[in-house]
């Protein structure tokens, strides 16, 4: 590194050392980052609100709608984004609960699980809406309803 000829380092960039920089204006970070957390709640919400409608609508049928595996998956990386801004500290409630995160994390995967196999089994009639396992079905609209009851009550 240069020295001036007092002995002082060299803030003129000469030498290898710039000048530092400012900090960002932390406030306004935070603020984006808040914003981006809440974009991916709304997503969170709309995804389940899809894997739920969907399951509802597909009650009188022997399909399940692709939109179904869509949601889940919508719902899932979301919540998975949403968990990481929470853990990273820059966004999201304070003193959260990881047990109650790790069983919605859990439950999101089995969902997704199950409705990428309902999907496979659904392609084999028109539309890829074709008969699926009434288990598999149920089994999705169930824990579905079990994640958004974790969400509400834990």
């Amino acid at each position: 590194m240069l020295t001036m000829w007092d002995g002082r380092p060299r803030t003129d960039g000469v030498g290898g050392s710039a000048p530092p920089r400012p900090a960002p204006d932390a406030g306004r970070y935070a603020h984006c980052v808040e914003f981006l957390y809440n974009v991916f709640v709304l997503l969170h919400f709309v995804g389940w609100a899809i894997v739920l409608g969907g399951y509802l609508a597909s009650l009188r049928t022997p399909g399940l709608y692709r939109g179904v595996f869509h949601g889940a998956a919508t719902a899932l990386v979301a919540g998975i984004v949403m968990m990481g801004l929470i853990e990273s500290g820059t966004a999201g409630p304070e003193g959260i609960d990881r047990t109650k995160l790790t069983v919605k994390l859990v439950v999101a995967l089995v969902i997704a699980v199950l409705a990428f196999v309902a999907r496979r089994q659904g392609r084999k009639a028109d539309n890829g809406t074709g008969a699926v396992t009434p288990g598999i079905k149920h089994a999705i609209g169930g824990l579905a309803l079990v994640n958004i009851v974790v969400a509400v009550f834990w």
